[in-house]
């Protein structure tokens, strides 16, 4: 079977984030569940350096384990194609979702107000932060701060010849909920030479999760044709 690495969100787990794939589809994939430093079952802290540890830390994770595809969520996504740039031997080809190559100007003051929000969570939702604290431990908040001061204020934006030198295969899942994540696609789709596309109809920012039947068939098509190549 293939083997997947399996890349979630911001203060997810693989385990949380990609729930109905990981029992749906375990008789078709080898998923191989990632927590990325300062999250879940991990024992790495987040540092401010986030970009260079996480990747780090998956590429020494694909080298243990062997050749596969990546699976990424939001955060997840935007590691998988950074990786994708620089692949290592292991790396065969990502599926993303909620993904987007750069943040559009237009979202980048409710990014913000996301990141103050989440660094204000005690207050602002006393309960979800006890959730982060018993998922991820008591160093949830840095590990917020570290995710969050990246995807805000340095986030590592693709520009179309960056795109357009992916030599991997690409499958986008973006749900079609979102206009940015729309336009997101049709630019991947646009300049990345091996890419196939399935939009998730009627899915947001986490279409596995909104949509998990739905994604699931489209990521079993996705299988059929390109990842058995």
């Amino acid at each position: 079977m293939t083997r997947m690495y399996v890349l979630h969100g911001l203060m997810g787990t693989a385990a949380t984030h990609f729930a109905p794939q990981l029992s749906a589809l375990a008789d078709d994939f080898t998923f191989i569940p990632i927590d990325l430093p300062g999250h879940g079952m991990t024992t790495e802290p987040a540092t401010d350096d986030y970009l260079s540890q996480a990747t780090r830390a998956i590429r020494e994770r694909m080298a243990q384990e062997g050749p596969g595809w990546i699976l990424g969520l939001s955060l997840g996504a935007t590691l998988a194609m950074q990786l994708a740039l620089d692949p290592p031997d292991e790396l065969e080809g990502v599926c993303i979702t909620g993904f987007s190559p750069f943040i559009p100007k237009a979202m980048e003051p409710l990014m913000r107000k996301q990141r103050e929000f989440f660094l204000d969570l005690e207050q602002q939702a006393p309960e979800i932060a006890d959730q982060f604290e018993q998922l991820h431990g008591p160093a949830w908040k840095t590990t917020a701060r570290a995710v969050l001061d990246l995807m805000t204020f340095r986030f590592p934006a693709l520009t179309e010849t960056m795109l357009q030198s992916i030599t991997l295969p690409v499958v986008i899942l973006n749900g079609t909920n979102e206009t940015y994540e729309v336009d997101a696609t049709a630019f991947v789709a646009e300049h990345v030479p091996n890419v196939i596309v399935l939009p998730v109809e009627g899915a947001g920012h986490t279409a596995n999760l909104d949509q998990p039947e739905r994604f699931n068939t489209l990521l079993l098509q996705a299988h059929q044709s390109m990842l058995t190549t």
